[in-house]
């Protein structure tokens, strides 16, 4: 089973920032893959995954949309969705 966590964020995001290294963390933890996509940069990949602000943080597994975080949010239930997945 693949895992993948993906971050959508943008330069100006200081959330963004903090998040980054936080959720590279937790996917080293749980055996997951990271991705970060700028969405300045990659704008028509942000658009065809409905993501239109920073921070947005999409879990995948097997390439499909498990989960997806947004704005302000804690780190808990996504820790707690990949425990789940990989026990």
């Amino acid at each position: 089973m693949e895992v993948k966590l993906i971050l959508f964020s943008s330069k100006e995001c200081s959330r963004c920032l903090a998040l980054k290294s936080k959720l590279k963390e937790l996917a080293l933890e749980f055996g997951a893959l990271f991705e970060e996509v700028d969405i300045d940069e990659n704008r028509e990949l942000a658009a065809e995954r409905m993501v239109f602000s920073a921070p947005v943080v999409v879990l995948e597994v097997d390439g499909r949309e498990s989960a997806r975080w947004a704005g302000i949010f804690p780190l808990f239930p996504i820790e707690s969705l990949l425990r789940r997945i990989s026990s």
